[in-house]
């Protein structure tokens, strides 16, 4: 998340905030530098907080054809973008409690997870086939009124066609929001 994208970061806060009230925790997967993340710390209070990343950048593993279909796509897209160091993230998030870590390539590093439950997810994944990983991981663990928000689902065709491809037979509608991101709240 770019880090004056004011609007993004409330919609963030009043997401986390809005979910505060049920039982399960919140993820990230797609950490990069920490933005949203540090966004997610300063509004969760004490419910636990985990984090899904390579942190090397993106994946030339998960790259797929759809991926690099349009212009804007094949320009923000490249494998190894938007590494950060895992030391750097912990550094910035040091001061917050209930925060961990998972390096490496999800969904294999969400396994310790899989008998949790989940009030909010936000993802900056970039690409098909890692959005598509989150929504089969994180869908079923999401409590109901639950919400799952995506960066980058109106200007990435890999976000776009995996969201749309992963609802098609759910119930849940997906609504855009401001900076190209949407929403989906679990019924």
């Amino acid at each position: 998340m770019e880090k004056n994208d004011p609007k993004r970061a409330r919609e963030i806060t009043n997401a986390v905030i809005e979910t505060s009230c049920l039982d399960g925790d919140l993820a990230e997967a797609g950490v990069s530098i920490g933005n949203s993340a540090e966004i997610i710390c300063k509004a969760k209070g004490n419910k636990a907080f985990h984090m899904f990343d390579t942190f090397e950048g993106l994946p030339e593993s998960m790259f797929s054809p759809i991926d690099a279909s349009t212009p804007i796509a094949r320009y923000h897209m490249a494998p190894g973008m938007y590494a950060a160091p895992l030391s750097q993230v912990k550094e910035r998030l040091k001061q917050y409690d209930n925060v961990f870590y998972y390096p490496g390539l999800f969904p294999e590093t969400a396994e310790p997870l899989k008998d949790k439950t989940f009030a909010f997810v936000h993802l900056d994944l970039d690409l098909y086939k890692s959005t598509l990983a989150a929504l089969i991981f994180f869908y079923p663990r999401l409590d109901s009124g639950g919400i799952i928000m995506s960066h980058n689902y109106t200007n990435m065709p890999g976000v776009t066609k995996a969201f749309n491809e992963f609802f098609e037979d759910k119930p849940e509608k997906i609504k855009v929001i401001s900076s190209s991101s949407c929403s989906v709240k679990k019924l």
